[in-house]
């Protein structure tokens, strides 16, 4: 899932949890967005209370974010265990430190099923998270991390541009199965940094998996060759799926990858277009003829596949 959020901005004091209560109204089987493994990335500082913002609210120019974890424990009941944190909101609050608070928090809400990447401990910030979780009964172990691509290139408690051979490395050596890297960016520049990031990843470092977000709209799917001759899945950007805050369109995707539990081979790409409207999500109406990919996707109920070829 894409830009996801439970806030509103320049508030000090952050709404009540409601995130579940929206998911719920948006789909209460769980069916359109669950998986074996489901990913969001959180574009928000975690904490109760922010004092100071490091910008200045501007109407319309400035945006900072302070969402309560509460969110966050009810999108892991809902099936949600892989949570990108790094983004251009991950530094909002300065006063108490944003990062500070934000790692402290995800590590409180953190288990062996549920893996919260991309701020956390100077030191460690680059360890990847590995979750481990059973299909068809087979052990599946995930390796997952979250990076930002910004203006800002060294961040001290976030994973920058700066940490991403770090990352990237890290990933490729991970005792798992599957390798998948959230990867946010901040303008057409850094976009298109990410997009090259994003089919390095998995040329390169055996990655699997790209969830793409950042411009608030959907961006291309693309099937990768990896070096070894099987194929990953590129989702350039996801766009928005369920933030208060941010205008409402409906070119936004869920993106899906199905996996061989056996052999773990690309066998399917998947896309649900949503509409996001604010404090609800729903399914969109956009056509997915205009979504550019090199995939030929044919229409499902709610959206399009396609199947890979080995």
């Amino acid at each position: 899932m894409g830009d996801s959020a439970w806030s509103r901005t320049h508030q000090k004091e952050p709404i009540a949890a409601e995130f579940g209560k929206a998911l719920d109204r948006f789909d209460a089987t769980g069916k359109a967005y669950r998986g074996h493994v489901g990913y969001i990335n959180w574009e928000t500082v975690v904490g109760e209370r922010c004092e100071t913002f490091d910008s200045v609210y501007t109407p319309g120019k400035s945006y900072a974010f302070v969402s309560r974890a509460d969110n966050l424990k009810q999108a892991m009941d809902r099936g949600f265990n892989l949570v990108g944190l790094s983004n251009n909101h991950s530094r909002d609050c300065t006063s108490p430190d944003g990062e500070a608070m934000t790692a402290q928090a995800t590590a409180a809400l953190g288990d062996a099923k549920h893996a919260f990447h991309g701020v956390g401990d100077a030191g460690r910030k680059n360890d990847v998270k590995v979750t481990t979780f059973v299909a068809q009964g087979k052990s599946i172990r995930v390796a997952f991390g979250s990076l930002y691509l910004g203006s800002r290139r060294a961040c001290t408690g976030s994973v920058c541009a700066n940490d991403k051979r770090a990352l990237f490395e890290n990933l490729r050596g991970a005792a798992a199965d599957l390798r998948v890297v959230a990867i946010h960016s901040m303008n057409g520049t850094t976009q298109d940094e990410l997009v090259h990031a994003g089919i390095e990843f998995v040329k390169s470092y055996d990655g699997d998996v790209v969830f793409g977000s950042g411009p608030h709209v959907w961006k291309p799917v693309r099937v990768v060759r990896k070096q070894s001759g099987k194929t990953g899945v590129v989702f350039e950007s996801l766009g928005n799926f369920l933030h208060p805050n941010l205008a409402a369109q409906q070119k936004n995707y869920i993106g899906r990858a199905l996996f061989d539990p056996n052999s773990m081979a690309l066998r399917q790409v998947q896309v649900i277009p949503v509409h996001n409207t604010g404090t609800d999500v729903k399914f969109s109406t956009a056509d997915l003829r205009t979504l550019p990919s090199n995939l030929k996707l044919k229409t499902s109920e709610r959206g399009g596949f396609a199947n890979v070829k080995p």
